[in-house]
């Protein structure tokens, strides 16, 4: 189960961010969206200042 989850909330980071990232950010989004929801992502406003850069 951990791993479906973890390969539904790489998908979503994958599709939503469109700023380069490190290892560790995109760890770390990924940590974030397991744990909060691709919905939390999707109106996040740490997505929207990650995708300004």
């Amino acid at each position: 189960m951990l791993i479906a989850d973890l390969a539904y909330a790489e998908h979503a980071v994958d599709h939503l961010v469109t700023a380069p990232l490190s290892q560790g950010q995109y760890d770390a989004l990924v940590s974030f969206t397991c744990n909060e929801g691709t919905g939390r992502l999707q109106t996040s406003t740490l997505l929207k200042v990650l995708n300004a850069r």
